[in-house]
């Protein structure tokens, strides 16, 4: 019985250690399975690896897919600059001006407490809009995962 209830406990245990992970880590290369972790460590922000708020990965999903449907109409902007803070993360946007349509530059930066210094670039406009949109399909895909 004592052993039945220790196991019990020790699954508890570790199901809410789980569920308490607070940032989601993803690789920028998107090669390593995305991870989850308590803390973000400069070692893994200098090894490649991009941090943010595990509770604010659907608000950002959902940004990035509007950016990613705007990508693939040829549009032009009304701005140069804009940008969104999503709890620690603020995703920024600056419009570059092509002559048929605009490129869009947009990059993901994480506050470690020490202000936004921690920035992914995920879309580059010297690249297609075509090409940037099958990215961020590939990197809402990689954080669904």
């Amino acid at each position: 019985m004592n052993k039945l209830v220790l196991a019990f406990l020790l699954t508890l245990s570790f199901n809410s250690s789980i569920n308490a992970q607070q940032y989601a880590i993803i690789d920028r290369k998107l090669k390593q399975p995305l991870q989850y972790a308590n803390t973000i460590t400069d070692e893994q922000l200098n090894k490649g690896y991009f941090a943010i708020e595990k509770k604010n990965i659907e608000p950002i999903i959902l940004k990035l897919d509007s950016l990613r449907k705007r990508l693939r109409e040829v549009a032009r902007e009304t701005y140069d600059q804009t940008s969104w803070d999503i709890g620690t993360t603020r995703l920024t946007v600056k419009v570059i001006k092509f002559p048929v349509a605009d490129r869009l530059n947009i990059g993901l930066a994480t506050n470690t407490g020490d202000g936004y210094n921690k920035e992914f670039y995920i879309v580059d406009g010297k690249l297609t809009n075509n090409d940037n949109a099958r990215y961020l399909a590939k990197l809402i895909k990689y954080i669904r995962q």
